[in-house]
């Protein structure tokens, strides 16, 4: 019976030193602050897989940059050259350039155009000077991607403005010049003016199709800039959330190690 208590006792005393050294842990351990940042990719006017500036049929909006290239964009030094350049404080600009747990790491997210940027750090303050400075050249970058796209659109829906309005000339002095004709018009001449006043029709109709395709895809509801879909957000990170978990894990770690240790005490008499 004094055996049998005197194991308790030394389980009992294993699990409070281990709830004691527990929360020593919770109050030693190291904090660290992860900082993240929800990027949706613009979109521009492509056809297929290519950027283009033509009028063509079969125009689609597409990412402004396939993710991989936006990831691989991310990782280059050059671009973390120009978020360090952005960036007064040292300490932050030393927190890009970390390897491991420490500096920022880019993932998408699957069957979307969005991808999360995470940093970790030591304080908040510096995981938000730098999260900002990587998330601020990103969408620098893509915003000048977006402009020349959106110029370059923009020239060419007033190239074919022009198009249309030169064409409408041209049909308005086809119909004229046979309206006063008067009453022995000329059979064959009329047969050419129609003719050609049906492929001046066909061709407007095509280009004011084209137009108007532009023109919707230009809007903001199809092309849209690369922007962060929610606020950057700064959190804290500790292994141990709460005092009592790292009470009762260090109580269960005690009285478990007591119990290997007895067991390989007895192994060694025998």
């Amino acid at each position: 019976m004094s055996d049998l208590n005197n194991k308790i006792a030394k389980y009992v005393i294993s699990a409070l030193l281990g709830t004691l050294i527990g929360s020593v842990a919770y109050f030693v351990q190291p904090v660290r602050w992860e900082g993240q940042a929800l990027i949706k990719v613009g979109s521009v006017l492509v056809k297929g897989s290519q950027k283009t500036t033509s009028i063509t049929v079969g125009l689609e909006n597409a990412s402004i940059e396939e993710m991989q290239v936006v990831i691989e964009r991310l990782k280059s030094p050059s671009f973390v050259q120009a978020v360090v350049k952005k960036l007064e404080n040292e300490k932050a600009a030393e927190l890009i350039y970390s390897k491991g747990d420490l500096g920022f790491k880019t993932r998408s997210i699957r069957n979307s155009d969005a991808l999360v940027i995470t940093l970790n750090g030591t304080s908040p303050a510096l995981v938000r000077s730098a999260l900002d400075a990587v998330v601020g050249e990103l969408l620098y970058v893509h915003g000048n991607i977006f402009s020349e796209d959106v110029s370059s659109i923009q020239r060419e829906i007033t190239a074919l403005e022009s198009e249309i309005d030169m064409i409408s000339r041209r049909l308005d002095t086809i119909i004229n010049a046979n309206a006063h004709k008067g009453e022995n018009p000329d059979d064959e001449k009329n047969l050419i003016a129609g003719l050609a006043t049906v492929v001046i029709l066909h061709d407007m109709d095509v280009k004011s199709d084209h137009l108007r395709a532009l023109r919707e895809n230009i809007s903001s509801l199809n092309s849209k800039p690369t922007r962060l879909a929610q606020p950057v957000s700064v959190m804290e990170w500790r292994m141990f959330k709460q005092l009592w978990q790292a009470c009762i894990i260090g109580a269960f770690l005690g009285a478990f190690l007591s119990f290997i240790w007895a067991r390989f005490g007895k192994i060694r008499i025998k």
